[in-house]
C-alpha cells in the first residue's frame, strides 16, 4: 500500500473518530460541571473557592457547548452569588453574542442594577421589552412572555399597557393557578421603585 493511500485512511480514520472525541470530552465537562454545582448548593454558595471552581468548569463546558442556556445561567448566578459583578457583565455580554433574547437583555440589567448603573439597566431592559414584544407577536398566550413584558414595564415606568397585559391572563380551569396569578400581578401592579432587584429580594424573602 502506498504512503497516499495510508495517510487517506488515515485522515478518514481520524474523520470518523473526531465526533467521538468531541462526546468523550463534552459528556466529561459537563460531568464536572455538574459535580462541582452540587459542591457548591450544598454548601449554600458559602464557600468561595468552591464557587470560584464551579464557575470555572461551568466555562469549560460552556466552551464545547456553548449554545447550552442552562450552563449559561449557571455561570450568571454563580458569579452574582459571590458578587463578581464586573466578570458577570463580561459573562451576560457573552452571552448576548449567542442569544439576543430578551431573558438576556432583562439579565443585563440585572447586572447594571448591581453594578449601580440604572441608566443603563433602563436601557437594558427597554431592549428586553422590545424583543419580548416580538415573540409575542408569535405567541399572544404566552404567560411568561407578558409577565416579563409587563413587569419591565412598571420598572420602566412605562404603565400604560401593563393592566391590560396582566388582566389579560387566565388560568385554564384552575382555581389554585388563577389564585396565583392574581397575587402576582398584584405584586406587579404594587411595585414602586427598587427595579428587578427589587423582585429578587422579594423572591428570596418569600421562597
Amino acid at each position: 500500500m502506498d504512503k497516499k493511500k495510508i495517510k487517506t485512511i488515515a485522515l478518514a480514520f481520524l474523520i470518523l473518530l473526531l465526533p467521538v472525541g468531541y462526546m468523550v470530552v463534552l459528556s466529561i465537562s459537563i460531568d464536572n460541571q455538574n459535580r462541582d454545582l452540587l459542591n457548591v448548593l450544598q454548601t449554600n454558595y458559602h464557600i468561595e473557592p468552591l464557587v470560584r471552581k464551579s464557575i470555572a468548569s461551568t466555562e469549560c463546558a460552556i466552551f464545547w457547548k456553548p449554545w447550552d442556556s442552562n450552563l449559561r445561567q449557571n455561570r450568571l448566578l454563580l458569579l452574582l452569588q459571590i458578587q463578581d459583578y464586573n466578570l458577570a457583565l463580561v459573562a451576560i455580554q457573552d452571552d448576548i453574542k449567542v442569544s439576543q433574547s430578551g431573558t438576556n437583555y432583562g439579565r443585563k440589567g440585572l447586572v447594571y442594577e448591581y453594578i449601580g448603573d440604572t441608566v443603563k439597566a433602563i436601557s437594558s431592559y427597554k431592549e428586553a421589552i422590545e424583543l419580548y414584544q416580538e415573540d409575542l407577536k408569535e405567541k399572544p398566550k404566552d404567560d411568561y412572555l407578558l409577565v416579563e413584558i409587563a413587569t419591565l414595564s412598571m420598572i420602566v415606568g412605562d404603565t400604560n399597557q401593563v393592566r391590560s397585559l396582566l388582566y389579560g391572563r387566565k388560568a385554564s380551569e384552575n382555581t389554585v393557578n388563577q389564585e396565583m396569578i392574581n397575587r402576582q400581578n398584584q405584586l406587579i401592579l404594587n411595585y414602586e421603585s427598587g427595579g428587578l432587584l427589587w423582585f429578587v429580594e422579594y423572591a428570596k424573602e418569600h421562597n
